[in-house]
């Protein structure tokens, strides 16, 4: 039962820290891919992600946290724009067609 929760709570960035490690152990793409579906199985990142990550992590061109800039901003969830969002919508939104 735990290392079905350990499976469940791995992040993306979790998977590339793996990922760098086995290219640390000279793992190629092939096997690499394999031991990721063996370990996390449907969390596995496609074949593609894979190298992509190989060679972004070879060239030495990355940084294995996430990119936290193409989130949308926080204020686009505030109080204020919820309610200018509701405000310009119609009342009856089956009359909107």
């Amino acid at each position: 039962m735990i290392a079905q929760e350990i499976k469940e709570s791995f992040t993306c960035n979790d998977i590339r820290v793996a990922i760098f490690f086995f290219i640390l152990l000279g793992k190629s793409a092939i096997e690499i891919q394999s031991d990721l579906i063996t370990e996390v199985e449907d969390l596995a990142p496609s074949s593609q992600t894979t190298r992509k990550w190989m060679r972004t992590i070879s060239e030495r061109h990355f940084d294995i946290s996430e990119n936290s800039g193409s989130e949308r901003p926080l204020t686009a969830w505030a109080d204020a724009g919820i309610t200018a969002v509701q405000q310009s919508l119609p009342v009856d939104r089956q009359k909107m067609c």
